[in-house]
């Protein structure tokens, strides 16, 4: 029994251009629907008609019977797969850095909390230790003091006593003065003891008004003065923790002008160069020469790579910098910890290590490198001026086409554990890396 298909007359032919005439039948196999003129190009194509099921004019397909349609869903479901497939790893693999970093978070967490209970905990004990110190200076001064004063209020009276006694001799001796003659006068003078021994009274200089209150004045200074570092300090502290995420959303940069916010300069560290690289412009221009430069031994020196790093340890916050590149060989645009090895044979490239990641720009293509491993970068546009942004404390490092409209050359997503510096690798004899005055290029776009 034929298979029933519902039918309408008002099917557009498949293989109709421009204005679509009716369909008179559709082919199961080919899963179409044709015109009269184009129903004879299919039967023509397809000379084994057998095969080939026709029925009324429909829209409503059951499934391809057609082997090359077979052959094309059958790839297209495999391509299917295998971008499910993709996805699945990458989920995975996902799910294991977010359990690893949500552990980590954790874990720094509890550090942090620690840490600070341990700092404040000292800070607390060193000012109540100052507490107790302006205390007992204050007590031991009210001591002394008090002491000393009530030994004078103790010998004043008698220092009275005995000056009222004088007196009393004095007034004894004016009436002596008066109804004696002169010599029984001095005779009687000096043969009292109290008139002729006496020591002037030393003066006492008493302050009525003295206190503590400048000292009380001086412990609110300092209170007022720490509150206003603790309150400048745990703002710093909050947006410090605020910062803190385990997910993060980063910025999509589509202009050069943003970049630029985060711009910083940048200069060659003589020391570290390898002896095969001239230095030049101040120190922002590097050459592979032929002739090996006369340097001085130095432990940072590179002394098997033709390799240099900067000076400025970037963390933290935002960096962007661009440098440009010439030259009939390969060039290597990298980020390095300063731990890297640079010594003999150990000393290895850029990019063939855990201590560095680095764009490989060769004379058409891209290559990322980390840890002796690399990815093929598909941007196929050359680019002589490379501009790289780096977010240290997320981990995002970036390299942009800045003459093709900062276009995205490669994006790495890093862990970084630590400071790193800007690094350059150069392959071949004339070969040359130049830092970008990105100050000078902004105020010249700015005229």
């Amino acid at each position: 029994m034929d298979e029933e298909i519902d039918t309408s007359p008002d099917v557009a032919c498949d293989a109709c251009t421009g204005r679509k005439r009716k369909a008179e039948e559709s082919c199961l196999q080919s899963m179409a629907s044709y015109s009269v003129d184009h129903l004879d190009m299919h039967n023509v194509l397809h000379l084994n008609a057998k095969r080939h099921k026709l029925v009324g004019a429909t829209e409503r397909f059951e499934e391809p019977l057609c082997p090359e349609n077979d052959k094309l869903m059958e790839l297209k479901l495999r391509s299917i797969q295998k971008d499910i497939n993709e996805r699945i790893k990458t989920r995975q693999r996902e799910t294991k850095e977010l359990k690893q970093a949500t552990e980590a978070f954790q874990t720094s967490a509890r550090q942090a909390v620690e840490e600070n209970e341990n700092s404040f905990t000292e800070l607390i004990h060193s000012i109540e230790t100052r507490q107790r110190e302006v205390k007992e200076l204050i007590l031991a001064r009210e001591k002394a003091a008090v002491e000393k004063a009530k030994e004078l209020l103790e010998r004043l009276p008698l220092e009275i006593r005995d000056l009222k006694r004088r007196d009393c001799k004095l007034q004894q001796l004016e009436r002596l003065f008066w109804a004696d003659n002169g010599v029984h006068f001095l005779q009687r003078i000096l043969s009292t003891p109290a008139l002729t021994s006496s020591l002037p009274s030393p003066v006492l200089f008493v302050r009525p008004h003295s206190s503590f209150d400048l000292a009380s004045e001086a412990v609110l200074d300092l209170v007022n003065r720490l509150r206003h570092v603790c309150n400048l300090h745990f703002t710093a502290i909050s947006e410090h923790v605020k910062a803190a995420k385990i997910l993060t959303s980063p910025p999509v940069f589509t202009k050069r002008d943003d970049l630029m916010q985060s711009a910083s300069k940048l200069t060659l560290n003589l020391d570290t160069a390898h002896v095969s690289l001239h230095l030049s412009q101040n120190n922002t221009q590097v050459t592979a020469v032929q002739q090996s430069q006369h340097y001085p031994e130095h432990q940072d020196r590179f002394d098997s790579r033709a390799q240099i790093l900067c000076k400025e340890s970037l963390r933290g916050a935002p960096h962007y910098w661009e440098v440009e590149y010439g030259g009939s060989n390969w060039v290597c645009i990298a980020v390095s910890y300063k731990g890297i090895n640079r010594k003999g044979k150990l000393g290895r490239l850029f990019g063939r290590n855990r201590c560095s990641w680095g764009l490989r720009c060769y004379s058409t293509t891209y290559e990322f490198w980390h840890a002796n491993k690399y990815v093929p970068v598909t941007h196929s546009k050359h680019c002589s001026r490379i501009g790289v942004y780096l977010d240290q404390g997320v981990g995002i490092l970036e390299f942009y086409n800045v003459l093709d409209d900062m276009s995205l050359i490669y994006k790495a997503q890093i862990g970084f554990t630590e400071p790193v510096y800007a690094g350059f690798g150069l392959g071949g004899k004339k070969t040359h890396i130049r830092l970008c005055n990105l100050e000078r290029d902004e105020a010249l776009s700015g005229k």
